[in-house]
């Protein structure tokens, strides 16, 4: 049962995709450990089958993170998973080591997504070949048939955009007032426009978007919601990569550019700087 390990934030699993359908793809009968965020875990049940989660810090991980790589630790770890897979630091170091120790198990492993970026290495050579996308038939079931527009209410659904205005620091965040001149923008040309607010901007104090609002979904949910769109509006964050993984249009604002970290996707367009909406061309946009 070899280990997967993926401790990065959504956008980075999200950007990972590839790379989890290459090692599907290569070691076909394999059985999976998968250590990464729970949430995470679940979103990705079908795209990466897998018989058992392990939080990422767990102790029997211990030996991934020590200050020196022990070859007596690490020979248990391989033997006890079956192998290694993943985003690890000091990658290059481990998997030389391991596969020194292990030559018969599958092993396969880089640097985590944000520390290989940062490096100046393009996210296409550090995740491999292969799509981006999610499939919506490749997201896992809504229990107890859960209706992922309920919180439209009696609203229409036949032309929907959603707008998310959180990121995980502030200073990615497009001003508010900008988002919500795009909204009537929005409204006026016949969408119902939703928003959502993530649990970052909850647990930051955020104020709470306008009604209708999605207020702190699970993960799972919100990719559903997310693909029942016909426009996604957010910032450089998860649930834009999400967004554009599951096809949606999708407007991107990145305050900051970055892109490196532009979402994939064919029906994306990214907009750069504060003010960047107020030049957006929604005539070029899928969708609208």
């Amino acid at each position: 049962m070899p280990l997967l390990h993926h401790a990065g934030a959504l956008g980075d699993f999200v950007l990972s995709l590839p790379f989890l359908r290459g090692l599907c793809r290569d070691f076909p009968r394999a059985t999976w450990t998968l250590a990464c965020p729970e949430e995470h875990a679940a979103l990705v049940a079908r795209v990466f089958p897998h018989e058992r989660r392990v939080a990422p810090g767990a102790a029997e991980l211990a030996p991934l993170a020590a200050p020196a790589f022990d070859p007596g630790r690490i020979a248990a770890l391989l033997d006890r998973h079956g192998g290694l897979c993943g985003f690890l630091p000091r990658a290059a170091d481990l998997e030389a080591l391991a596969r020194a120790l292990r030559p018969e198990l599958p092993v396969r492993l880089t640097e985590p997504l944000a520390c290989a970026a940062a490096a100046g290495r393009p996210i296409e050579e550090i995740v491999g070949p292969g799509s981006f996308a999610i499939g919506r038939d490749e997201l896992p079931p809504l229990e107890f048939g859960i209706d992922p527009l309920a919180f439209l209410g009696s609203r229409p659904r036949d032309r929907v955009a959603w707008i998310h205005p959180g990121a995980s620091s502030p200073a990615k965040a497009a001003p508010r007032e900008r988002l919500a001149a795009l909204a009537r923008v929005l409204e006026a040309r016949g969408f119902t426009v939703g928003w959502i607010r993530g649990p970052v901007e909850a647990e930051r104090g955020d104020d709470r978007p306008p009604e209708p609002c999605l207020d702190r979904p699970s993960l799972v949910l919100l990719a559903h919601t997310i693909a029942c769109a016909h426009l996604y509006v957010g910032n450089d964050s998860g649930p834009t990569h999400l967004a554009a993984a599951l096809g949606v249009p999708t407007v991107a604002v990145h305050v900051v550019p970055n892109p490196a970290w532009r979402p994939r996707g064919e029906r994306v367009v990214v907009v750069e700087g504060e003010r960047g909406l107020d030049a957006l061309p929604l005539d070029a946009v899928p969708g609208t």
